[in-house]
This record gives C-alpha cells, sequence and structure tokens, in this order.
C-alpha cells in the first residue's frame, strides 16, 4: 500500500503538502501558533508480522524508519482495501488461475480509509499506530473470488497454503487488526455492487 505524507498544518489549512506555495503558507502559519510537521503514514495491517520478505519487508522497513525520526508521526494501518482486490488478483494469477493462501482478513473501503487518514492528519500526531478495517471478516480467496464473479471473469481462484502474497508466506491471522482497531462501516457487497453498476452506467 501507498505511503501518504501530510503536513498537520496544511490539513488545518484545507492545503497540500505537495503545492510549494500552500506548503510555504502553511509552514509559515503553523510556526506562528507553534505547530511541527508530522508525518501519516498507512502501512497494510500485518506489516509488523510479515515483514520479512516481499514487499512486507520493505514497508515494514519504512515503518520503523518513521517510527524512528524525529518528526511526530502518526501510523494508520489498514487491512485489504475494497479497490486494490484487482491488484491482489493480478498479482496472484498464473495461467489464468489465481493462486491464494487461505488467510483471513477484513477489507476495508478504501474512502473509510483515506477519512481516517485526514482526520488523523489534521490534529495531533498518535506517535504510535492505528488500525482500521472492515466490519465484516472473509478469507483472502473470498475476498478475490466474489470481485471475479461479479465482473463475470473466467480466472478460477485456488487457494493453496505454500501461495504466497505479495511475495511473502503469510499464516492464517497474519492479516487481521488487533482488538483495539477502528471498525469501518461499509460492507464489501455493497461496494461491489456500487462498481458493478457504474460499470453499466459507462458501457
Amino acid at each position: 500500500m501507498p505511503t501518504v505524507g501530510r503536513f498537520a498544518s496544511d490539513r488545518r489549512r484545507g492545503g497540500t503538502a505537495g503545492s510549494p506555495g500552500r506548503r510555504g503558507s502553511a509552514e509559515r502559519w503553523g510556526r506562528a501558533r507553534n505547530l511541527r510537521p508530522s508525518l501519516c503514514q498507512q502501512p497494510p495491517v500485518g506489516v509488523d508480522r510479515i515483514g520479512t520478505e516481499g514487499a512486507f519487508r520493505a514497508l515494514r522497513w519504512k515503518e520503523q524508519m518513521v517510527a524512528r525520526s524525529e518528526v511526530p508521526y502518526s501510523i494508520i494501518r489498514s487491512t485489504q482495501v475494497f479497490e486494490t482486490v484487482d491488484d491482489v488478483a493480478e498479482a496472484a494469477t498464473e495461467d489464468w488461475i489465481v493462486w491464494l493462501p487461505p488467510v483471513r482478513t477484513r477489507p476495508v473501503a478504501g474512502e473509510e480509509v483515506a477519512t481516517l487518514l485526514a482526520h488523523t492528519a489534521a490534529f495531533s500526531p498518535l506517535q504510535g499506530v492505528k488500525e482500521i478495517a472492515g466490519p465484516r471478516q472473509f478469507r483472502l480467496d473470498t475476498f478475490v473470488r466474489q470481485a471475479l464473479t461479479a465482473e463475470h471473469e473466467h480466472r478460477q481462484v485456488f487457494t493453496d497454503w505454500r501461495s504466497t502474497f505479495l511475495g511473502s508466506r503469510v499464516r492464517r491471522d497474519d492479516l487481521l487488526p488487533g482488538p483495539d482497531a477502528y471498525i469501518a462501516q461499509r460492507l464489501y457487497g455493497e461496494w461491489l455492487m456500487d462498481r458493478m453498476a457504474e460499470g453499466h452506467r459507462a458501457s
């Protein structure tokens, strides 16, 4: 998942950290109020448990660098985002078969992750980690299979514990959040129906 960097002062102004003009004015505004720049990062849930190989290794290293820096920070870990389901399927496809480990996850809507990130960045840094997850638990293969079925895809989804996820071997509960995670509200089935409706309108 991508890393999102923002300045808390930019959020309070409604600007973006990527705009030099707005960044300069936001930093001056922040200095006048004794606000320090802060980082807000979004790695995946499980990065602390899986981070020894594959993409998770780099993500874990990046999270550790943020935590060890002198800049105030907030880390928001999210479970699999609905909008990444096609990427998950593509990465796991071999000869028209999608191979996935039968691990459990709680997919979450990207818009709810973005809302939590924006809200967190607008206030005092957490100096720690917060997790967000969806309201329902699925196996990873079910998460992908439902999307492919809804799109009338011809690819088949097979499970195999030897299969990797983004280059990493994952245990059954590695992708599940902890007990203190923020639970989002939007259901995966609703999101799939909305996506199909948008596709029909576009065609």
